[in-house]
């Protein structure tokens, strides 16, 4: 068994499905269900976790962490994947920190790069795309060094490129100088496929970190037969889009798919959620979408009214923020779970990993099977367990993905419902 350790759902999703794509069954667990995990040990070749540490204070994401794998190391287990978010927000240093702890490992390699949707890291810094006018740097060898208690350092990408020997001769010499953690730069994934080899030449207490971008490398060596099977009927049910993740990609996207399909979308209003108006937002959602669906519509787009302002990236929200997040996301939920008894919903496409998670505990669906990966950080699963068990479901962050993308999502979601 291989356990994936995220901060999100979208983000175990990302992650396990680069082993599906190996032929690997892969189960994704909505939440920290140690009950669940242990039943469905036998039937799945990898199961990865959602925390759900993103929005936690520090202390309560190391300690979720901590515990979670303790409980893990009492299995069988080949390795933990720790994952990170790509632009390492939340607590991915705290996290990194209680798993070295709970294993007592004396060694970390982390790498931080995906390049499939252009995250790359390069002296240190990871630097991201312009996106209508957003863009950022995170020193993220800074980022760890300040916030774990172990010695961190870089190792440049001029020594990956001169291959596995040279890294572990870097690796070596940080140690015997109190080095514990190496943050190791990647443009490609050639690269990363070098960081790979020399993690799995450590010894066996090293803990690999990183994004989706490294555990596809990790995959590659777990490849089994992939089956595969005949695309199924079109049904003439409808699709739900429901967009929480208030970012600049994902806006240029819904942009996109209106301008292509000619799709309406409907608007929640945040701020009449958040001064305690939530039922009449469901009544004003669930009004429009009586009108489109008698209209004909098969593409109901519900975003928040946030989607389209000015965004700007945030390693770490306040608490006020969170709360406010976690209300509008619950909102989403509930107006999934609302739209899903009213109509007949063939697959669901939603964005944010707080949305994601709250339309799953709405439907109560204890996880997702993963079936495959649209594109590079947008896979498709099927629901388990509550009343909408086995439909299609597609993830994805709210960062990721070229202008198609929902476009490209939406086409291939209505051959597999």
């Amino acid at each position: 068994m291989i356990y994936i350790i995220a901060d999100d759902l979208t983000g175990a999703n990302d992650t396990g499905v680069q082993y599906k794509r190996r032929g690997l069954r892969t189960l994704i667990s909505a939440e920290a269900d140690l009950p669940l995990l242990y039943k469905m040990a036998d039937n799945f070749d990898v199961i990865s976790i959602n925390a759900d540490t993103r929005t936690k204070i520090p202390n309560h994401a190391y300690r979720t962490t901590y515990d979670l794998v303790k409980h893990i190391q009492t299995t069988e287990h080949e390795y933990i994947y720790k994952k990170v978010d790509s632009l390492v927000r939340g607590n991915a240093a705290q996290e990194l920190e209680a798993v070295m702890d709970a294993l007592d490992a004396p060694l970390a390699v982390v790498a931080i790069s995906y390049p499939a949707n252009a995250r790359t890291l390069c002296n240190g810094t990871l630097v991201l795309p312009d996106t209508n006018g957003v863009s950022a740097e995170i020193d993220v060898i800074k980022l760890f060094a300040e916030e774990m208690k172990r010695k961190v350092q870089g190792i440049s990408l001029a020594t990956v490129r001169k291959g596995k020997d040279a890294i572990l001769a870097a690796i070596q010499l940080g140690q015997s100088d109190g080095t514990a953690v190496f943050v190791v730069d990647a443009v490609t994934d050639e690269d990363l496929a070098r960081i790979r080899d020399v993690a799995l030449a450590l010894e066996n207490k090293t803990v690999m970190c990183g994004s989706a971008g490294l555990a596809n490398q990790l995959s590659l060596l777990k490849t089994r037969d992939v089956r595969t099977e005949g695309l199924r009927q079109e049904k003439d049910g409808i699709i739900l889009i429901m967009i929480g993740s208030r970012n600049a990609c994902t806006a240029e996207q819904i942009q996109a798919l209106t301008d292509e399909t000619g799709m309406p979308v409907i608007t929640t209003f945040t701020s009449e959620i958040l001064s305690g108006h939530r039922e009449k937002v469901c009544f004003e959602v669930l009004q429009q979408a009586d009108n489109l669906i008698a209209g004909g519509c098969k593409l109901l787009a519900v975003v928040v009214d946030t989607l389209f302002l000015d965004f700007k990236i945030s390693l770490k929200d306040s608490q006020d923020t969170v709360s406010d997040s976690l209300k509008i996301a619950e909102t989403m939920g509930s107006l999934a779970k609302l739209l899903y008894d009213r109509y007949s919903i063939d697959g669901i496409l939603s964005s944010g990993g707080d949305t994601s998670l709250a339309i799953l505990k709405a439907l109560g669906a204890k996880g997702i099977e993963l079936d495959s990966e649209i594109l590079p950080g947008v896979p498709m699963g099927k629901l388990i367990g509550g009343k909408a068990e086995g439909m299609t479901i597609v993830t994805k962050s709210g960062g990721f993905g070229p202008k198609d993308c929902l476009i490209r999502s939406i086409e291939y979601l209505k051959k597999q419902t």
